[in-house]
């Protein structure tokens, strides 16, 4: 893993990456990495070969927000039954319309099995709170300025 977290969040993030739980919600200013930190315990969840297990629910084409019908494909998606660990990633949460988070709702409330969905918003409130009390929610601790130095410094220079 190539990312820099706070110490708590770093042992919460190996702990959850060994047993997740169906949903959680990271919640973190915007510039502070959620989307990666999202793709890297997907990754951690789902190993090197993520082929075919990982889901990413992005806005429609030429909108700024994610609708229902993107919702609606994830849930055909992962409505059959799977033996396999399967990772729904919807970063940017907080775009999704009312409609969509209502059908999220219901998918949340009757998560398909082996099925983990992280999601991410600069803030829970942006959210409807019925979603949010189906999540675990991840309040982020950023890292310190001296964990960041520390890391940047012993980063081996790009040639």
């Amino acid at each position: 893993m190539n990312i820099v977290l706070h110490p708590a969040e770093q042992k919460r993030f190996e702990e959850y990456a060994v047993d997740p739980a169906h949903a959680i919600l990271l919640v973190a200013p915007i510039g502070a990495g959620k989307e990666t930190v999202l793709h890297e315990l997907a990754l951690a969840i789902l190993g090197a070969h993520p082929s075919g297990r990982l889901f990413e629910v992005v806005p429609e084409s030429e909108k700024q927000h994610v609708g229902i019908e993107e919702i609606r494909k994830i849930k055909t998606s992962t409505k059959l039954a799977s033996n396999e660990q399967r990772v729904v990633v919807i970063a940017n949460a907080h775009t999704m319309t009312h409609e969509a988070q209502n059908s999220l709702l219901k998918i949340l409330e009757e998560p398909p099995k082996n099925t983990t969905f992280l999601l991410s918003s600069p803030s829970k409130e942006q959210l409807l709170e019925t979603v949010v009390s189906r999540t675990q929610v991840w309040q982020m601790r950023l890292p310190s300025t001296q964990q960041l130095e520390s890391h940047f410094s012993s980063a081996e220079p790009h040639s």
